[in-house]
């Protein structure tokens, strides 16, 4: 018997679904289809029994990414795949800012290092007086660091700890993450359905909420729209999910911080408009399966 949709989840969200991902289950099954939560890697499930499979709470992805992707890869052999696999490969390292950039994205400043070379040859100076230095493959503020700017010591250490695994992006930490807080806008469908704003605990650099971060549901400004169309005007193809991620420079502007189209929160217990243009959006792409 053939099920609508498989809502992808690591082990973890499918042993204890996340609130979210039941809401999206609950709303499809209301909705009159039939929908259920896998495991992405489990062996046992036959995805050609799908005709939909829509990448939620993959939240390990990062950690065994070619994993990951073969698992994708064999999974839209099966049945349709949303986000599309292409997306998801190109979405996987944080290199993709870099072609954002060249398009005309407004993004933080970044400088992208793949050896210790090429640590050795990069000039590393944002004016300002913190650093942040991150994998380019990452999720949920894994392996990120701060530094003083002048800490040249504990820079070169971090950048080459992390470079036994992945290669290294470093930026400008963007001090209005204190203060005014980091957006995270949800879009369905290319509408923005939601933003999000997070801050990091005192004494904190992390938004995330298991670092003690605090999320506070907020509306965009004007700005803050026109900015979101102009990021999302840059992607090849219309995409069922997104959410933006930006920051506000010292001149007050947005800047992106990341392009989240693999398994980003969409909020959904909260975002109940979100919620239901994705449920109404995914009844209609199965009518063409």
């Amino acid at each position: 018997m053939m099920i609508d949709f498989a809502i992808l989840v690591s082990e973890k969200y499918y042993n204890e679904p996340h609130i979210d991902d039941m809401a999206l289950r609950d709303e499809l099954t209301a909705e009159g289809h039939t929908a259920k939560i896998v495991a992405w890697d489990d062996e046992n499930i036959d995805f050609s029994l799908f005709k939909i499979a829509i990448i939620r709470s993959c939240w390990d992805y990062d950690q065994r990414l070619n994993e990951f992707l073969k698992q994708l890869y064999l999974i839209q052999s099966k049945c349709l795949l949303l986000n599309p696999y292409k997306t998801i490969k190109e979405n996987s390292s944080k290199f993709y800012l870099k072609n954002l950039k060249e398009k005309g994205a407004l993004i933080v400043p970044t400088i992208f290092i793949d050896s210790e070379l090429d640590f050795k040859k990069q000039i590393i100076d944002f004016n300002c007086e913190q650093v942040i230095i991150k994998p380019v493959i990452s999720a949920s503020g894994r392996d990120t660091y701060r530094y003083n700017s002048n800490d040249t010591k504990g820079i070169e250490d971090a950048v080459k700890k992390i470079l036994k695994t992945k290669p290294v992006m470093i930026q400008p930490y963007i001090e209005s993450i204190e203060t005014v807080g980091e957006r995270s806008t949800v879009v369905i469908d290319g509408q923005p359905v939601f933003t999000m704003k997070k801050k990091p605990a005192r004494g904190s650099y992390l938004v995330h909420k298991h670092w003690g971060g605090t999320y506070t549901e907020t509306i965009p400004t004007e700005q803050d729209l026109l900015f979101l169309k102009e990021t999302l005007s840059l992607l090849e193809e219309e995409l069922l999910y997104a959410r933006v991620d930006y920051v506000y420079g010292k001149d007050k502007k947005p800047l992106l911080l990341e392009l989240e189209l693999i398994e980003p929160n969409l909020y959904l217990a909260q975002n109940i408009l979100g919620l239901k243009i994705l449920s109404q959006k995914l009844s209609s792409i199965l009518k063409n399966c």
